[in-house]
Parts: structure tokens; C-alpha cells; sequence
């Protein structure tokens, strides 16, 4: 097991700043997160002027991961690796509480060691693990949720265990709002084991409302900035359930696999066989089972592929009852499971580093960009591979802004932005004024996308209207389509 243990941290380690590709999502997660480490306040400097508010409080996502991030920073230098890495930790110390979990479930160790195995080859739950967002610590506190009521099973729960799993619940959710979804399990076990009572439930509830109640009051005086900063992302949220077919939606959740169509081939396969062996009456598959549907329409209704990494333990415990057959053949589907998360694990890093060697061409196209602005002081991204980490090292005086995120991007002529403000909150619309972030926009010397069609509308139309003021150059640097790397970017730059 300590082999495994071993594996997992060796691989984020080799992932370093590389596997997966920096996201911009991790820098607007880094930066309030290092502002808060450095001044005691967390704002994001990358948005500010962009989004009402952001200059002196973030709101757009609930605090804990950040609190936690700028802690770590106080100990180890604040670059995206501490921060990437931290993520991985916290990845396996949820998997330590895993392991633990399923001790109290009473499963044998084998299976044990296969459902850990099953884990930490999982490309998903690797890659996903080691990025500087909350999936890692919302999974941590989910888990621990849970597990804190499967304690002395024989026994009735008793009132610490609920009121520490009420508290790490609510610790999951103020981690990430996905963490909604480890309320569901939860519940489900709870009656596995007892039905809950009136007494009970009021102390869970009150244990959970704890945690929550202070980021209350840190929200209410800046209550009017929380509803736009976070409400605008509710707003987009709705539009991308109108904006993608069911069939979309699948694509998304396992897109992040290799070979996707051979994960969902395996998985199916695997769910055909555990029906027809009536391995499905197994204590506790049921359970996992449900677990993993709601996890998966969850997904269905989020239509982001970051969220898929929850769905990997309660998979993971699924396929690993292939091992309680008695049948060698059934076992064989279970063997097949493993070998196509230990190859394409192993393979992953050795495409990326020797093969393609694409680490040494993401550098070169980030150096390329340095070389565009090493004369311009305010820069605007919107890339992928996001540059920002290695320009606030080279230009650490530079003002460099991150792209107002798609989940926060404005309708233009649809709201009465005059009369929205003086509506009741629950009756207003979210979207962001593009007057409020226009002048900011204008002021930039340099922009960087690496997909014009995604631009934002009112930069869209300030650069189209002044075709003199801005010389458009395409860098592009040459990747093989096998690699799956695209390393290519419209710049304008003021003249």
C-alpha cells in the first residue's frame, strides 16, 4: 500500500507544472490566495477593474481552499508547484481516509488494495489531483464526511462523530459549491446504518451550519459585490445547460480519460458483468452504486470536466467488486481496468517528456511571448497554456490581467443595466456591465488569446473599431497533432 502511496506523489511530482497544461482557472485561484499571504486580505489583483469588487474582496468562490493555500505560502515559496502540490497532498490524504473508510466497511485488504490502485492510476483523478484548484480539498472534506459516521458500526453513531462529519461537510462545500453532492451519499449511509432522528438531525445541522455561518458574516458587509461576483456565475451556469445536448455533456465527462470510447467501453462492460453475476448483491455496492449516479447527474447538470475527478471513488469501489467473483473470467474485466489505467498513467508523462518532448515547446512559446512584451507594462491573457506564472517571474513589476472567466461573461443588449440595480436582489439579473469593465479594457497595452472566437464581446468590438491602434500578430509553435498540445496565440499590441 505505501508503494502506491509512494507512486502517487512521485507522479505529481514528474506532473510538475506541465501535466496538465497551467489553466487560467488556477491562477484566479493562486492569486487571491498569495495576495492573502502577502497583505491579509483576499482580493484578486489579476481581475481588478474587471469584476465589481475584486480589488478589495474575493466572493466569486467560497474561501476555504484560498485560506488554506495562503497558509502553505507562508511556509513555501508561492509559486504554482507549491501550490499544484498541495493540491496532490490533499489528494492523498484523501485517499488515506479512504483506505480507513473502507477498513470500517470491513473490506478485505485485498480489495482494498485493488480500490487504491484503481485510484492512483486513474489519469483523472492524477491529472485533476494535481492542479491549483479545490477538487482535491472539496474530495478530502467529502470523504471525511462520510467516513466519520461508518465509525463503530455496531454502535449507534455517536453525537462528536455527527457533529465533526456535520463540520467537514460544510468544510467540503465552502471548499467548492460542488461539494453538494457528498450531502447525498452521506444521508444514504446514514440510513445504512440507523434512521435518523429529529435530535440527530438538529445536531448535524447545527454542526454544518457552524463553518458556514462565518463565511456569512465575512460576505454580508460586502453583500451587493457577493451577488454579482458569485451570482454571475450562477447565470452562466444556466445558460450552459441550454447551451449543450446530453450527448455534449457525456463527451465533457470523459473527455479527460485516454481513449475515451475504451473507458466507456471497460466501464460498461464491467457494470454488464456485475449484474449478470448479481455481484450487485453485495453489501455496500448499492450504496456505491447510488453514489456514483448522483454524482454522475450532477455532472450531467455542471457540464464541467473538472468535476469528474468526484466521480472516481465511487467508480473505482464499483469496479473493485469484480473482485469478489469466484469466476476467473469476471476477474479478467477487473485485471482489464487495471491495465488500462497502469498504461495509460505511465505512458502519459513519457509522450509528454520523451516522445513529444512537449515541456521543451511549451517553454519556447512562453519565451516567444516574453520576447512580444517585454516592452509593454499592461497585458491582458486569455491563453492555454496560461503564460502568467512565468511572466510574473520575469516581469514581476508588470501589471498582468487574467481574462474576465467565461462563467462571468457578459449579454450584451439583453439587461437594462440602469434599472437592475434598483431591483430587489433575488428579482436582478447577474451579468456583468460592460461598462463597469470597459475603461479598464482600454488601457491594456497587450492582448493574448488563444482562440479569437471566445473573446470577450466588448474587447471584441474596442479592437475591431481601432484597427490602428493595435498590430495583430499570430505566434504559433509547431506541436504534432499526437501530442494533443496546441500552442498557438493572437496577440494585439498597442502600436
Amino acid at each position: 500500500m505505501k508503494l502506491l502511496l509512494l507512486f502517487f506523489i512521485l507522479m505529481s511530482i514528474l506532473f510538475y507544472n506541465h501535466i496538465p497544461l497551467i489553466w487560467p482557472d488556477e491562477v484566479l485561484f493562486f492569486n487571491p490566495s498569495l495576495e492573502l499571504s502577502r497583505t491579509g486580505v483576499m482580493r484578486t489583483s489579476v481581475l481588478s477593474g474587471l469584476i465589481p469588487g475584486m480589488e478589495s474582496h474575493t466572493l466569486w468562490m467560497p474561501p476555504v481552499f484560498m485560506i488554506l493555500l495562503s497558509s502553505v505560502f507562508k511556509i513555501f515559496p508561492a509559486e504554482i508547484f507549491t501550490a499544484r502540490m498541495f493540491s496532490s497532498f490533499i489528494a492523498l490524504y484523501g485517499i488515506l481516509v479512504t483506505i480507513q473508510f473502507c477498513k470500517n466497511l470491513q473490506f478485505s485488504k485485498r480489495k482494498i488494495f485493488v480500490i487504491v490502485l484503481l485510484m492512483v492510476t486513474d489519469i483523472v483523478f492524477l491529472k485533476f489531483s494535481h492542479t491549483s484548484r479545490m477538487e482535491s480539498l472539496c474530495f478530502f472534506f467529502g470523504i471525511l464526511s462520510i467516513y466519520f459516521l461508518s465509525i463503530d458500526l455496531k454502535e449507534k453513531i455517536q453525537t462528536k462523530h455527527f457533529i465533526i462529519s456535520s463540520i467537514a461537510l460544510s468544510l467540503s462545500l465552502l471548499s467548492h459549491p460542488f461539494g453538494l453532492i457528498y450531502f447525498f451519499p452521506m444521508m444514504i449511509f446514514w440510513f445504512y446504518r440507523e434512521k435518523p432522528t429529529l435530535r440527530n438531525l438538529s445536531i448535524y445541522f447545527v454542526g454544518g451550519i457552524i463553518p458556514i455561518s462565518i463565511w456569512a458574516l465575512y460576505i454580508l458587509p460586502n453583500f451587493t459585490n457577493f451577488l454579482i461576483q458569485f451570482g454571475a456565475q450562477l447565470s452562466r451556469k444556466n445558460e450552459l445547460l441550454e447551451k449543450f445536448s446530453y450527448i455534449d455533456k457525456v463527451k465533457i465527462i470523459f473527455s479527460g480519460f485516454t481513449f475515451p470510447i475504451l473507458k466507456v467501453f471497460l466501464l460498461g462492460t464491467s457494470s454488464i458483468i456485475l449484474f449478470f453475476t448479481k455481484i450487485y448483491k453485495e453489501k455496500y455496492f448499492l450504496f456505491f452504486l447510488l453514489w456514483t449516479m448522483i454524482v454522475f447527474i450532477f455532472l450531467l447538470l455542471s457540464s464541467e470536466s473538472w468535476y469528474v475527478f468526484h466521480l472516481i471513488l465511487p467508480m473505482t469501489v464499483i469496479i473493485s467488486f469484480l473482485y469478489e467473483s469466484k469466476n476467473k473470467w469476471v476477474k479478467y474485466f477487473l485485471y482489464l481496468n487495471i491495465f488500462y489505467n497502469c498504461i495509460f498513467a505511465l505512458y502519459l508523462p513519457f509522450q509528454f517528456y520523451v516522445i513529444q518532448k512537449s515541456h521543451l515547446k511549451i517553454e519556447d512559446f512562453f519565451n516567444r511571448i516574453v520576447m512580444i512584451v517585454e516592452n509593454k507594462e499592461k497585458i491582458y491573457l486569455q491563453c492555454l497554456p496560461d503564460p502568467y506564472f512565468y511572466l510574473t517571474k520575469k516581469f514581476p513589476k508588470k501589471q498582468i490581467m487574467e481574462f474576465i472567466p467565461g462563467e462571468l461573461s457578459p449579454t450584451e443588449g439583453k439587461i437594462n443595466f440602469s434599472e437592475n440595480a434598483d431591483l430587489p436582489f433575488w428579482k436582478r439579473s447577474y451579468k456583468l456591465n460592460p461598462e463597469f469593465y470597459a475603461s479598464k479594457v482600454y488601457e491594456q497595452d497587450i492582448f493574448i488569446f488563444y482562440n479569437e472566437n471566445l473573446m470577450n464581446p466588448v474587447i471584441k468590438k474596442y479592437l475591431s473599431e481601432n484597427p490602428d491602434l493595435y498590430e495583430r500578430k499570430k505566434l504559433q509553435v509547431d506541436t504534432s497533432p499526437s501530442s494533443g498540445l496546441k500552442l498557438e496565440a493572437v496577440i494585439f499590441i498597442r502600436r
